[in-house]
Formats: C-alpha cells, structure tokens, sequence
C-alpha cells in the first residue's frame, strides 16, 4: 500500500464497525483534512477516538 493515499480512498478503507484512532498536537496538529470528511459516513457505525 502506498503511504500517501487520496482522501477519498481512505474514506473507501473504513468499514462498518471499525474504530479508528487519531493523534495530533493540539490544533495545529489535528488532522482535519480526515476529520471534515469522516462526519460524511454516518451511515456507518464508526468510533474515532481523537487524542490532542
């Protein structure tokens, strides 16, 4: 897999019932460009732990 991926398949790779955890350092850290697009799957069952 490459380490540099489209948003959009990353938002393809996340499946019903997954839990995804994301770091970050503070705001300035926090990667937003992921979080925005994640509100998208509510059709989906999802926990995200977000640590900043």
């Amino acid at each position: 897999m490459k380490k540099l991926i489209e948003i959009d398949e990353a938002m393809d790779l996340i499946k019903n019932g997954d839990t995804l955890l994301v770091g970050g350092f503070g705001m300035s850290g926090t990667p937003l460009t992921l979080l925005m697009p994640l509100q998208s799957l509510v059709s989906k069952t999802l926990l995200l732990s977000v640590i900043i």
